[in-house]
């Protein structure tokens, strides 16, 4: 859990650490610590076109990065393609 003093906005996105050694950890290197799409489902988002929130307990590491998910069907299609979602993982992150 993070407190509101050591808050940093990233990507339009607001973290909060729960120190400052953290806060300035993630600050050196946000990437190295947030999850892809900053836990946004991939396969909703890549098949649907629909911005959805993952869960943590549905989360799958493919490459360097963790990715959550708003269910199974969409954990269970990432893993049995997740280069299909690399892929639009290049586009989205162009764009942002």
């Amino acid at each position: 859990r993070g407190e509101a003093e050591f808050q940093y906005e990233y990507q339009r996105v607001s973290y909060s650490l729960s120190s400052d050694k953290e806060l300035k950890s993630f600050i050196a290197d946000p990437e190295k610590y947030i999850p892809y799409l900053h836990g946004c489902d991939p396969v909703a988002l890549g098949n649907d076109n629909r911005v959805q929130i993952g869960a943590i307990e549905l989360g799958a590491a493919y490459g360097n990065r963790v990715s959550f998910f708003a269910s199974e069907r969409n954990r269970a299609a990432f893993l049995k393609a997740p280069q299909r979602f690399s892929a639009e993982r290049n586009t989205v992150a162009n764009t942002q």
